[in-house]
């Protein structure tokens, strides 16, 4: 099953690396996610990454639903590593798939051990 997702800003290789990413999910994961939808969206900006429930724009977009995430990514990050890109991304869809609202230590570390049981490498040093 494939996540229903959307990237905004049209840089192909990172269109690329989140379609890689997502289809490397374990069915559970990849279903819980298919529920909604999420929208990644990359920036020169350095933060990484970072999701949040699109609820949080509620009146920007009023027929959001608990089910609909935003995911930004650093895509300057996106370039340097396949492998820790992936990770990056991966960690970031841990966050939506355990329903953080938001980030704290305890989130992080947990959204980091759901992307380690998922396959990908740790992102607790970029993400």
């Amino acid at each position: 099953m494939a996540l229903a997702c959307t990237y905004v800003s049209g840089d192909v290789e990172i269109q690329a690396l989140i379609d890689e990413t997502v289809a490397e999910l374990p069915d559970r994961a990849a279903q819980e996610l298919a529920r909604g939808s999420t929208t990644f969206f990359s920036v020169s900006a350095g933060l990484n990454g970072l999701t949040f429930p699109a609820t949080m724009l509620h009146q920007s977009w009023p027929d959001a639903s608990d089910h609909r995430w935003i995911i930004v990514l650093d895509g300057g990050l996106m370039h340097a590593d396949r492998a820790a890109g992936k990770a990056v991304i991966a960690h970031e869809i841990a966050h939506a798939f355990l329903g953080h609202m938001v980030g704290n230590e305890q989130d992080e570390a947990e959204a980091d051990q759901q992307a380690l049981s998922w396959g990908f490498e740790s992102a607790r040093c970029s993400g």
